[in-house]
Protein backbone atom coordinates (compact mmCIF):
# COMPACT_ATOMS: atom_id res chain seq x y z
CA UNK A 1 0.00 0.00 0.00
CA UNK A 2 1.44 3.38 -0.99
CA UNK A 3 1.82 6.07 1.64
CA UNK A 4 0.68 9.61 0.89
CA UNK A 5 3.90 11.47 1.61
CA UNK A 6 3.49 15.16 2.38
CA UNK A 7 6.26 17.71 1.95
CA UNK A 8 6.80 20.76 4.16
CA UNK A 9 9.28 23.63 4.16
CA UNK A 10 9.85 24.83 7.74
CA UNK A 11 10.85 28.50 7.81
CA UNK A 12 12.28 29.99 11.01
CA UNK A 13 13.16 33.71 11.12
CA UNK A 14 15.57 34.44 13.97
CA UNK A 15 16.97 37.42 15.85
CA UNK A 16 17.81 35.68 19.13
CA UNK A 17 20.98 33.80 18.33
CA UNK A 18 22.46 30.33 18.43
CA UNK A 19 20.96 29.04 21.68
CA UNK A 20 17.38 29.43 20.47
CA UNK A 21 18.08 28.16 16.96
CA UNK A 22 19.79 25.03 18.21
CA UNK A 23 16.94 24.35 20.65
CA UNK A 24 14.20 24.46 18.01
CA UNK A 25 16.25 22.50 15.44
CA UNK A 26 16.94 19.73 17.94
CA UNK A 27 13.22 19.48 18.73
CA UNK A 28 12.40 19.31 14.99
CA UNK A 29 14.97 16.55 14.51
CA UNK A 30 13.52 14.54 17.40
CA UNK A 31 9.98 14.88 16.09
CA UNK A 32 10.53 14.39 12.35
CA UNK A 33 13.24 11.72 12.40
CA UNK A 34 10.77 8.83 12.13
CA UNK A 35 8.07 10.69 10.19
CA UNK A 36 7.01 10.06 6.59
CA UNK A 37 6.83 13.82 5.98
CA UNK A 38 9.47 15.08 3.57
CA UNK A 39 10.79 18.31 5.04
CA UNK A 40 13.45 20.97 4.81
CA UNK A 41 14.39 23.69 7.30
CA UNK A 42 15.29 27.25 6.29
CA UNK A 43 16.80 29.60 8.88
CA UNK A 44 16.28 33.28 7.98
CA UNK A 45 18.77 35.22 10.12
CA UNK A 46 17.31 38.72 10.54
CA UNK A 47 20.07 40.05 12.77
CA UNK A 48 21.93 43.09 11.49
CA UNK A 49 25.15 41.11 11.12
CA UNK A 50 25.31 37.53 9.89
CA UNK A 51 25.68 35.09 12.80
CA UNK A 52 28.69 32.89 12.02
CA UNK A 53 27.74 30.28 14.64
CA UNK A 54 24.26 29.82 13.17
CA UNK A 55 25.48 29.71 9.56
CA UNK A 56 28.18 27.16 10.43
CA UNK A 57 25.73 25.03 12.43
CA UNK A 58 23.28 25.03 9.51
CA UNK A 59 26.04 24.09 7.08
CA UNK A 60 27.24 21.25 9.31
CA UNK A 61 23.73 19.86 9.85
CA UNK A 62 22.42 20.32 6.30
CA UNK A 63 19.92 23.10 6.94
CA UNK A 64 19.54 26.11 4.67
CA UNK A 65 20.67 29.50 5.95
CA UNK A 66 19.92 32.98 4.62
CA UNK A 67 20.87 36.35 6.08
CA UNK A 68 18.19 39.05 5.63
CA UNK A 69 19.89 41.92 7.47
CA UNK A 70 17.42 43.29 10.03
CA UNK A 71 14.56 43.99 7.62
CA UNK A 72 11.81 42.62 9.86
CA UNK A 73 9.98 39.30 10.26
CA UNK A 74 7.76 39.82 7.20
CA UNK A 75 10.79 40.20 4.93
CA UNK A 76 12.60 37.27 6.58
CA UNK A 77 9.63 34.94 6.16
CA UNK A 78 9.19 35.93 2.52
CA UNK A 79 12.90 35.39 1.86
CA UNK A 80 12.66 31.91 3.36
CA UNK A 81 9.55 31.15 1.30
CA UNK A 82 11.40 32.05 -1.92
CA UNK A 83 13.92 29.30 -1.19
CA UNK A 84 11.25 26.76 -0.25
CA UNK A 85 10.59 23.85 -2.63
CA UNK A 86 7.84 21.88 -0.86
CA UNK A 87 4.03 21.86 -1.06
CA UNK A 88 3.40 23.46 2.33
CA UNK A 89 5.09 26.27 4.26
CA UNK A 90 5.32 26.06 8.04
CA UNK A 91 6.44 29.25 9.78
CA UNK A 92 7.77 28.88 13.33
CA UNK A 93 9.22 31.50 15.67
CA UNK A 94 12.74 30.93 16.94
CA UNK A 95 11.63 30.97 20.60
CA UNK A 96 9.45 27.89 20.12
CA UNK A 97 10.11 24.16 20.26
CA UNK A 98 7.93 21.33 18.96
CA UNK A 99 6.87 18.31 21.04
CA UNK A 100 8.00 14.83 20.02
CA UNK A 101 4.49 14.08 18.73
CA UNK A 102 4.39 17.19 16.51
CA UNK A 103 5.24 15.51 13.19
CA UNK A 104 2.54 12.88 13.76
CA UNK A 105 -0.03 15.56 14.56
CA UNK A 106 1.09 17.61 11.55
CA UNK A 107 0.65 14.59 9.30
CA UNK A 108 -2.97 14.23 10.48
CA UNK A 109 -3.59 17.91 9.73
CA UNK A 110 -2.08 17.58 6.24
CA UNK A 111 -4.31 14.54 5.62
CA UNK A 112 -7.41 16.59 6.43
CA UNK A 113 -9.31 18.57 3.82
CA UNK A 114 -11.13 21.89 3.60
CA UNK A 115 -8.43 24.39 4.56
CA UNK A 116 -5.94 26.62 2.78
CA UNK A 117 -4.04 27.86 5.83
CA UNK A 118 -3.96 26.78 9.43
CA UNK A 119 -2.82 27.74 12.90
CA UNK A 120 -2.39 26.09 16.26
CA UNK A 121 -1.80 27.04 19.89
CA UNK A 122 1.52 27.96 21.46
CA UNK A 123 1.65 26.65 25.00
CA UNK A 124 4.04 27.92 27.67
CA UNK A 125 7.22 25.88 27.80
CA UNK A 126 6.95 25.76 31.58
CA UNK A 127 4.68 27.10 34.29
CA UNK A 128 7.05 28.74 36.75
CA UNK A 129 4.56 30.53 38.98
CA UNK A 130 7.27 32.51 40.76
CA UNK A 131 8.00 34.37 37.53
CA UNK A 132 5.02 36.70 37.58
CA UNK A 133 5.40 38.20 34.07
CA UNK A 134 5.61 34.81 32.41
CA UNK A 135 2.80 33.43 34.53
CA UNK A 136 0.58 36.39 33.65
CA UNK A 137 1.13 35.75 29.93
CA UNK A 138 0.42 32.04 30.25
CA UNK A 139 -2.72 32.76 32.32
CA UNK A 140 -4.03 35.11 29.60
CA UNK A 141 -3.66 32.31 26.98
CA UNK A 142 -2.75 34.97 24.39
CA UNK A 143 -1.09 32.52 21.96
CA UNK A 144 -3.28 29.49 22.63
CA UNK A 145 -6.25 30.52 20.47
CA UNK A 146 -7.09 32.70 17.47
CA UNK A 147 -7.01 36.44 18.10
CA UNK A 148 -10.50 37.97 18.33
CA UNK A 149 -11.54 41.62 18.29
CA UNK A 150 -14.27 43.13 20.47
CA UNK A 151 -16.92 42.22 17.88
CA UNK A 152 -16.04 38.55 18.16
CA UNK A 153 -14.38 38.38 14.73
CA UNK A 154 -11.20 36.37 14.24
CA UNK A 155 -8.53 38.83 13.11
CA UNK A 156 -5.47 36.62 13.23
CA UNK A 157 -3.90 33.22 13.72
CA UNK A 158 -0.70 33.93 15.70
CA UNK A 159 2.22 33.34 13.33
CA UNK A 160 4.31 31.94 16.15
CA UNK A 161 3.11 28.83 14.24
CA UNK A 162 1.46 29.19 10.83
CA UNK A 163 0.87 26.58 8.11
CA UNK A 164 -0.14 27.45 4.55
CA UNK A 165 -0.25 25.87 1.10
CA UNK A 166 2.76 27.09 -0.84
CA UNK A 167 0.66 28.06 -3.88
CA UNK A 168 -1.79 30.02 -1.73
CA UNK A 169 1.12 31.95 -0.20
CA UNK A 170 2.35 32.81 -3.71
CA UNK A 171 -1.12 33.94 -4.83
CA UNK A 172 -1.45 36.26 -1.85
CA UNK A 173 2.13 37.52 -2.50
CA UNK A 174 3.31 36.65 0.99
CA UNK A 175 3.65 38.99 3.93
CA UNK A 176 3.53 42.75 3.38
CA UNK A 177 7.13 43.88 3.96
CA UNK A 178 6.10 47.43 4.93
CA UNK A 179 5.62 45.97 8.43
CA UNK A 180 9.13 46.28 9.80
CA UNK A 181 8.31 45.24 13.39
CA UNK A 182 6.75 42.00 14.66
CA UNK A 183 3.01 42.50 14.96
CA UNK A 184 0.54 43.61 12.32
CA UNK A 185 2.03 41.57 9.47
CA UNK A 186 0.20 38.43 10.66
CA UNK A 187 -3.15 40.24 11.05
CA UNK A 188 -2.66 41.75 7.61
CA UNK A 189 -1.91 38.38 6.03
CA UNK A 190 -4.98 36.82 7.65
CA UNK A 191 -7.18 39.69 6.43
CA UNK A 192 -5.95 39.40 2.84
CA UNK A 193 -6.38 35.62 2.88
CA UNK A 194 -9.94 35.99 4.16
CA UNK A 195 -10.84 38.68 1.60
CA UNK A 196 -9.42 36.48 -1.18
CA UNK A 197 -11.77 33.67 -0.16
CA UNK A 198 -9.24 31.27 1.36
CA UNK A 199 -10.31 29.17 4.34
CA UNK A 200 -8.38 28.93 7.60
CA UNK A 201 -8.72 26.34 10.37
CA UNK A 202 -7.25 26.49 13.87
CA UNK A 203 -6.18 22.99 14.99
CA UNK A 204 -6.00 22.77 18.77
CA UNK A 205 -4.06 19.50 18.63
CA UNK A 206 -1.24 21.06 16.59
CA UNK A 207 0.59 22.86 19.38
CA UNK A 208 4.13 24.08 19.97
CA UNK A 209 5.89 25.22 23.13
CA UNK A 210 6.71 28.89 23.45
CA UNK A 211 9.18 30.85 25.58
CA UNK A 212 7.44 33.80 27.21
CA UNK A 213 9.11 37.09 28.09
CA UNK A 214 10.45 37.49 31.64
CA UNK A 215 11.52 41.14 31.69
CA UNK A 216 8.88 43.81 32.39
CA UNK A 217 10.47 46.28 29.91
CA UNK A 218 10.52 43.68 27.13
CA UNK A 219 6.95 42.74 28.05
CA UNK A 220 5.82 46.34 27.53
CA UNK A 221 7.89 46.72 24.36
CA UNK A 222 6.37 43.56 22.89
CA UNK A 223 2.84 44.94 23.18
CA UNK A 224 3.99 48.35 21.96
CA UNK A 225 5.22 46.62 18.77
CA UNK A 226 1.95 44.73 18.41
CA UNK A 227 0.06 48.00 18.71
CA UNK A 228 2.39 49.73 16.25
CA UNK A 229 1.89 47.06 13.62
CA UNK A 230 -1.86 46.79 14.09
CA UNK A 231 -2.36 50.56 14.03
CA UNK A 232 -0.39 50.67 10.79
CA UNK A 233 -2.41 47.76 9.38
CA UNK A 234 -5.81 49.34 10.15
CA UNK A 235 -4.77 52.62 8.56
CA UNK A 236 -3.24 50.87 5.54
CA UNK A 237 -6.35 48.75 4.86
CA UNK A 238 -8.93 51.42 5.72
CA UNK A 239 -10.29 49.54 8.73
CA UNK A 240 -11.77 51.06 11.90
CA UNK A 241 -9.27 50.97 14.74
CA UNK A 242 -11.72 48.89 16.78
CA UNK A 243 -11.04 46.04 14.33
CA UNK A 244 -7.73 45.46 16.11
CA UNK A 245 -9.06 46.18 19.58
CA UNK A 246 -7.98 49.81 19.97
CA UNK A 247 -9.97 52.07 22.29
CA UNK A 248 -8.84 55.24 20.47
CA UNK A 249 -10.33 55.48 16.97
CA UNK A 250 -7.77 58.12 16.07
CA UNK A 251 -4.76 59.82 17.62
CA UNK A 252 -6.91 62.69 18.88
CA UNK A 253 -8.57 60.27 21.30
CA UNK A 254 -5.36 58.75 22.62
CA UNK A 255 -5.43 60.70 25.91
CA UNK A 256 -9.01 59.56 26.51
CA UNK A 257 -7.96 55.95 25.87
CA UNK A 258 -4.99 56.17 28.26
CA UNK A 259 -7.23 57.62 30.99
CA UNK A 260 -9.95 54.99 30.64
CA UNK A 261 -7.58 51.99 30.45
CA UNK A 262 -7.11 51.77 34.26
CA UNK A 263 -10.83 51.07 34.54
CA UNK A 264 -10.53 48.12 32.14
CA UNK A 265 -7.34 46.88 33.80
CA UNK A 266 -8.75 46.88 37.33
CA UNK A 267 -12.23 45.70 36.36
CA UNK A 268 -10.95 42.57 34.56
CA UNK A 269 -11.35 39.40 36.67
CA UNK A 270 -8.32 37.10 36.91
CA UNK A 271 -8.01 33.51 38.09
CA UNK A 272 -5.99 33.57 41.29
CA UNK A 273 -4.08 30.30 41.82
CA UNK A 274 -1.73 31.75 44.42
CA UNK A 275 -2.20 31.61 48.15
CA UNK A 276 -1.37 35.31 48.35
CA UNK A 277 -4.29 36.21 46.10
CA UNK A 278 -4.47 39.91 46.86
CA UNK A 279 -0.80 40.54 46.01
CA UNK A 280 -1.05 38.54 42.78
CA UNK A 281 -4.28 40.26 41.81
CA UNK A 282 -2.63 43.68 42.13
CA UNK A 283 0.40 42.59 40.07
CA UNK A 284 -1.79 41.09 37.34
CA UNK A 285 -3.83 44.27 37.06
CA UNK A 286 -0.68 46.38 36.89
CA UNK A 287 0.61 44.17 34.03
CA UNK A 288 -2.73 44.57 32.23
CA UNK A 289 -2.35 48.32 32.59
CA UNK A 290 1.16 48.20 31.08
CA UNK A 291 -0.04 45.88 28.29
CA UNK A 292 -2.99 48.08 27.24
CA UNK A 293 -1.12 51.37 27.56
CA UNK A 294 1.76 50.00 25.47
CA UNK A 295 -0.64 48.67 22.84
CA UNK A 296 -2.56 51.96 22.53
CA UNK A 297 0.63 54.08 22.33
CA UNK A 298 2.08 51.73 19.71
CA UNK A 299 -1.14 51.99 17.69
CA UNK A 300 -0.97 55.79 17.73
CA UNK A 301 2.59 55.78 16.39
CA UNK A 302 1.70 53.14 13.79
CA UNK A 303 -1.12 55.33 12.48
CA UNK A 304 1.21 58.34 12.49
CA UNK A 305 3.83 56.43 10.48
CA UNK A 306 1.25 55.49 7.86
CA UNK A 307 0.08 59.11 7.51
CA UNK A 308 3.72 60.20 7.10
CA UNK A 309 4.18 57.61 4.36
CA UNK A 310 1.12 59.04 2.54
CA UNK A 311 2.51 62.57 2.84
CA UNK A 312 5.89 61.46 1.47
CA UNK A 313 4.20 59.86 -1.55
CA UNK A 314 2.31 63.04 -2.35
Amino acid sequence: MSVNKHSVSIIIPTIRGMEYVKSILCSIDNSFSSSTICYEVIIADDQEESDFKISKYCKDTGYQYIHTGSRGPAWARNAGAKLAIHDYLLFLDDDTTVPDSYAKRLNHVLDSKGWDFAGGPAKPRDTIKLDVVRYYLSSMHLLEKPVYNKCGEIVCFPTVQFLIHHQVFKKIEGFDTSFIYPGGEDNDLYLRLKLAGFKGVFFQELFVYHEYERCLLRFGYTFYRYGYGNGHMCALRGLPQSYSGFIANNNGKLIYALLIIPYYAFYHPFPMPYRRKLFTDIIFRFLSLVRMWSYECGGALGRLRYSQQLNNRT
